[in-house]
């Protein structure tokens, strides 16, 4: 299948997923489907499945991809089915994850994450709506490591100016969602 086949094989499932979702699990390393001399992907049936399996850790576990690749080793082994779906006696990694979270993802920040999912329900929004934050954040990091990751060397000044430029981007994209949110809901701030 060439990735536009991928693609619309997925969107049932997986209405978001793009093809720059595809390229840069590609670029991580999580998927390696075979290329032509020409250098179009070529995608058979166990790369669908894999992906399938990775993509449904993200959505159903917002599992990072440090995580993700740990479960892929168990993937190759016991299949999608033996490992997408727990068993009795195997503990739900969406309820107690045993890998901790990814830098710069810490304690502290999973802690004022919850807090926040507490002060949502005051107004009636459940913690099921946050799905929808944690869908964008990743589509949002997905897009950034599209455009920093690919210029980044080997050298430590490469690292530091590609981290900088992920904090400055993440610093535009705060201003820019509050500017909207705020325009969306001018009419009903007025007083």
């Amino acid at each position: 299948m060439s990735i536009g086949d991928v693609l619309k094989s997925l969107r049932e499932e997986f209405p978001e997923v793009t093809v720059s979702k595809i390229r840069f699990l590609e670029a991580e390393g999580l998927i390696e489907p075979e290329r032509t001399p020409s250098g179009y992907r070529k995608f058979y049936q166990q790369d669908l499945a894999r992906l399938r399996y990775i993509l449904r850790l993200q959505r159903d576990n917002f599992m990072p991809l440090k995580i993700i690749r740990r479960k892929l080793e168990q993937f190759e082994v016991d299949g999608a089915e033996a490992v997408s779906r727990p068993s009795r006696s195997q503990p739900d990694d969406r309820v107690a994850p045993a890998e901790p979270p990814l830098p710069p993802m810490s304690a502290e920040d999973d802690l004022v994450i919850a807090k926040i999912a507490r002060d949502f329900g005051k107004y009636g929004i459940e913690p099921r709506h946050m799905r929808m934050y944690r869908h964008f954040a990743d589509r949002e990091a997905g897009l950034f490591q599209q455009a920093v990751v690919p210029h980044r060397g080997a050298s430590n000044d490469s690292k530091r100016r590609a981290v900088q430029s992920l904090n400055d981007l993440a610093k535009l994209s705060k201003r820019l969602k509050q500017l909207l949110l705020r325009a969306s809901l001018r009419e009903h701030l007025q007083p």
